[in-house]
C-alpha cells in the first residue's frame, strides 16, 4: 500500500514538473494534445488510468480488510 502511494506521489510530481505532463498541455493547448496520440497518452490517459488504479487498490484493500476482519494497521 505504501509503495503504491509513493509511486502515485512520484508520478504526480513528474506530471506537474516534467515536460510530458502539464507542461505539454500548457505549451500546446488541450486541443493540440488531444490530436497527438503520444502527447495525449502521456498528458491525459496515463495519469488518469494510474489514479484510477490507485483508487481500485485502496478499495480492494478496504474490502479485503472488511471480509477477513483484519485489524487496522497503518
Amino acid at each position: 500500500m505504501i509503495a503504491c502511494d509513493l509511486m502515485l506521489l512520484i508520478g504526480l510530481v513528474q506530471w506537474f514538473t516534467g515536460r510530458f505532463g502539464l507542461q505539454t498541455i500548457l505549451d500546446s493547448g488541450m486541443s493540440a494534445v488531444m490530436k497527438d496520440p503520444v502527447a495525449r497518452f502521456f498528458a491525459v490517459e496515463h495519469i488518469t488510468m494510474m489514479i484510477i488504479a490507485i483508487i481500485l487498490v485502496h478499495i480492494g484493500k478496504s474490502l479485503q480488510r472488511k471480509i477477513y476482519r483484519m485489524p487496522k494497521t497503518s
